[in-house]
């Protein structure tokens, strides 16, 4: 077809959406930080919980990161209740309340 976009200016589009996406992204994560919730727990790996709270959709959405406390062990399926510290383009940090 006729005037079809190139292939360099189809990565070029993408790369500046991608860009502009990851700011919106990270201006709303950061805007939830010292919000107090409640996250389920995914997974452990290596000391560090991957959470979601309500606001999150598993496979869609970024984590809760959660630090592994040595008092108390967490395990899948376990709900702990969450400060959030910090954040990124696409993940939360939190502490445990």
């Amino acid at each position: 077809m006729p005037g079809l976009v190139s292939e360099t200016e189809k990565e070029a589009r993408l790369a500046q959406f991608m860009e502009t996406q990851q700011a919106i992204s990270s201006a709303k994560l950061q805007q939830r930080i010292g919000e107090q919730t409640t996250v389920l727990i995914d997974d452990v790996v290596d000391g560090t919980c991957y959470a979601r709270s309500p606001a999150e959709a598993p496979e869609v959405d970024g984590f809760v990161l959660l630090a592994q406390d040595p008092e108390q062990v967490w395990q899948v399926g376990d709900f702990v209740n969450v400060q959030i510290t910090g954040a990124d383009a696409h993940d939360l940090y939190a502490v445990a309340d």
